[in-house]
Formats: C-alpha cells, sequence, structure tokens
C-alpha cells in the first residue's frame, strides 16, 4: 500500500476537519462537493467578461478548489503512470502487478497510444516469469474487445463516449458509486425490449413451441452469474428494481441476481 502524508498546511479540507469524528465528516465532505458543484454551475453561466471579472473576484479559490479531483473519467495517462508504479514497486506481488496490467490492457486495448506490449516488458523487468506475463496477451485472446459483444467500458464509439460523459457529469455527488456496472446497461435494456438477441441468443423451450420474441418485456428476471455477484452489481440491481416500483401503475418488473462463488 502506497503511504500519502496529509498535511493541514497544504490541504485545508484536511486542517478544518483534522478532529472530526466520522458523522462531522460526511456532512463536511457533503457540504464541500455541493460547494464544488455550485461553484461549476455558476461557472457555466459566465458570459461576458464583466461576468468573468466577478467571478474571479467572488470565487478565488475555485481553480484550486476544483484541482482537488477525487477521479477522471477517462484519464489514460494518469492510469498508465499509475500501473507503471504498481509494476516497479517491490512492495506489490507478482500476482498484483499482472493483474493491474489485465485491467490496463481491457481497458485501453482499442486506444492508438496504448503501453500494453510495454507494460508487458516491464512486468518481465520487474522480476514476473514470461509465463505470467504472457497472461496480458491470454486475456485479450479471451476477452479483449474483439471477443466481447457489448461496449464493456462505453468508449469504443462516439456515441457510447458521449453517454458515459454525460453520464458522469449529471447528479453526481458521490464519487465512489459513480461507477454502473455494465451488468446494469444489460438488464435495463432487457426490461425495455431492447436487448440484442445476436448478443444474447434464446434458448427454446422445446419443439413445437413459438420462438421468443426479443421486442417483449419481461415481467421477472433472474441472473444467475458464475463466480458471483458484486456488492456493487447486487445494490445497483436493487436501486433498479426500486425505480421501476416507482415508476410502474400496475405490475412493477424485478430483477433478481445471484451466483455461485469460484473457488
Amino acid at each position: 500500500m502506497a503511504e500519502i502524508v496529509l498535511s493541514g498546511d497544504q490541504d485545508p479540507f484536511f486542517s478544518a476537519n483534522l478532529f472530526d469524528n466520522f458523522g462531522d465528516l460526511g456532512a463536511s465532505i457533503k457540504k464541500y462537493v455541493l460547494e464544488y458543484q455550485s461553484r461549476t454551475a455558476s461557472n457555466a453561466t459566465i458570459d461576458t467578461v464583466a461576468d468573468m471579472k466577478r467571478f474571479v473576484e467572488e470565487y478565488p479559490e475555485f481553480r484550486k478548489l476544483g484541482g482537488n479531483s477525487l477521479a477522471s473519467i477517462e484519464s489514460h495517462a494518469s492510469d498508465l503512470k499509475a500501473v507503471q508504479t504498481v509494476i516497479e514497486s517491490p512492495k506489490f506481488s507478482h500476482d498484483a502487478k499482472i493483474r493491474v496490467a489485465i485491467l490496463y490492457a481491457l481497458r485501453y486495448q482499442k486506444l492508438p497510444g496504448n503501453q500494453i506490449q510495454k507494460m508487458v516488458q516491464d512486468l518481465l523487468k520487474a522480476g514476473v516469469p514470461e509465463s505470467r506475463a504472457a497472461l496480458v496477451f491470454v486475456t485479450l485472446n479471451i476477452a479483449g474487445a474483439d471477443q466481447r459483444q457489448d461496449d464493456l467500458f462505453a468508449n469504443e464509439n462516439f456515441f457510447s463516449r458521449g453517454r458515459s460523459a454525460l453520464k458522469g457529469l449529471k447528479g453526481v455527488e458521490n464519487v465512489y458509486t459513480q461507477h454502473t456496472p455494465h451488468l446494469v446497461q444489460t438488464i435495463d435494456n432487457l426490461m425495455r425490449g431492447r436487448l440484442r438477441d445476436t448478443s444474447y441468443p434464446f434458448a427454446f423451450p422445446g419443439q413445437g413451441a413459438a420462438p421468443p420474441n426479443p421486442a417483449e418485456r419481461p415481467q421477472d428476471v433472474i441472473l444467475f452469474i458464475i463466480g458471483g455477484a458484486t456488492y456493487e452489481e447486487a445494490r445497483s440491481i436493487a436501486l433498479l428494481n426500486a425505480q421501476h416500483q416507482r415508476g410502474a401503475q400496475q405490475g412493477a418488473q424485478q430483477a433478481a441476481v445471484g451466483g455461485v462463488a469460484g473457488t
């Protein structure tokens, strides 16, 4: 684990909340985020030079506040640096280094300037056996962009990148819950009758039975995931169910998710 030194001289938020309890800290974080959102909203209404001058005078720390970013949506350079730091560090095991290299390769495989080849070379320099470092390419051959049926990271075409950017800009209150599992988009498309049968073929119930209609909206959905579902996926499905219950007039669509944990 990396060690981070927090200083009240360099971080006003840390200095102001140094001795707060967990409840007060949560309230302060919420206030901090709301303040940032209000300031960014004010920035969007600047139309004239006078408005710009007024904004700079009124919010001298706007740039500094905006610089305390917790996460970025699409940042190849910072992700590359972070992965290289893990690979070069002797504190991490070979397995951990391989995992982050695989995640990087899956995420940026389609990026023209990706450094997947160099990442594998860095693994070899860090002492990872060649047979283990090759797992990066093995994973891409099995589950890479050319083998996946869906746009897993919502960044493989112009329209999906636009939707991803809008999702990251609107109504983000908690960066830790900003990410939405790909499973949610799949279930949403299924419940709306928009799931492509080419990617998700139907299993016919038997001979003589009528073929399923892809546009038909199911009432109940049961998902069985080999390896088990994550807490994030379970949370997202629960929120999706609640959303459908609020919007339904007669019968609400429901989804249940589960599976068997891998060994």
